[in-house]
């Protein structure tokens, strides 16, 4: 079982925050985590006159840090009453830089942020705060979708959809994956999608290429949940054929997924051209959280 000991859940005290902050907090009593929620007054370059000052709102108008932690506290009220207190916190600066600072500091072992705009990832532009977040951060991270209906009930998610392409990083999410599903007893659907360009029709394929491929896919994904979690969560292995984030998202909808898990890559110089293809176009259509983690 992975540990959920610190949790930090971002918020811009918007809507979209206001849904990822009830999850966490959620998951903060199901797993007794701390909980912290964090709010960053935003402040630009300073310039090189020396006008710094008049770039801060929190010097501008001194209040408005008290204003801040004042609607941080009414946000955690409005998740209902709670066992287990919540921290919360204002800080200045540019928001991705200070959220991934604290998340490093305490460290966080999750993540939990809102995603903004009409269906997830639609509107969102390089740099912004929640896709800055996800590409730069070390801990696994849940994305929670501005729409949709949230998880509820006794079990925190079932059944769970981990989509894996046998990668490292999806080895690395499947543990998360496990370990959530164990908790409460939960559904845990296995996923691989064979891609259109393996198919038979190509020239030189095997006529009989394309179900050689999903046959052995689904070897691979018996082997990866040992017989022990059988035995404690109904285990189910799913092969789909076409473009993995559609077959992701078609999947998790028909079979009522309350979270989807996959893996992330690296975050190194080139991590906005490789975070995602599939996981940012999955979290773009998901109807429910998803659930990033990467290797190592």
């Amino acid at each position: 079982m992975i540990e959920l000991r610190r949790i930090l859940c971002p918020s811009d005290l918007s809507g979209y925050s206001a849904r990822a902050l009830a999850q966490a907090r959620r998951i903060a009593e199901r797993h007794g985590s701390s909980l912290t929620v964090l709010h960053v007054i935003p402040t630009t370059v300073p310039t090189a006159g020396g006008f710094a000052a008049f770039t801060n709102p929190a010097l501008l108008y001194p209040d408005v840090r008290e204003h801040a932690l004042s609607a941080l506290r009414r946000s955690v009220e409005r998740t209902g009453p709670a066992r287990l207190p919540a921290e919360v916190e204002v800080r200045e600066g540019v928001p991705a830089e200070e959220i991934l600072k604290r998340a490093r500091d305490l460290p966080a072992d999750l993540l939990v942020i809102g995603t903004h705009g009409r269906g997830g990832f639609e509107k969102w532009v390089l740099g912004s705060v929640t896709e800055r977040v996800l590409r730069k951060a070390r801990c696994p991270v849940l994305a929670v979708p501005a729409r949709g209906a949230l998880p509820r009930g006794p079990a925190l998610f079932d059944p769970i959809l981990w989509a894996t392409d046998f990668s490292a990083p999806s080895t690395a999410a499947l543990a998360h994956a496990v370990s959530l599903a164990r908790l409460d007893r939960a559904r845990l659907l296995l996923l691989h999608v064979v891609s259109h360009a393996s198919e038979a029709g190509e020239p030189g394929s095997p006529p009989d290429l394309a179900a050689e491929l999903q046959e052995r896919a689904r070897e691979w994904l018996r082997s990866c949940v040992p017989t022990e979690v059988r035995s404690q969560c109904p285990v189910e292995e799913i092969v789909g054929v076409g473009k993995a984030h559609r077959e992701i998202v078609r999947i998790a909808r028909e079979r009522g997924a309350q979270l989807i898990v996959m893996g992330a890559q690296g975050a190194d110089a080139l991590d906005a051209m490789i975070f995602g293809s599939t996981a940012q176009r999955v979290m773009k259509m998901s109807p429910c959280p998803v659930l990033t983690a990467r290797a190592g």
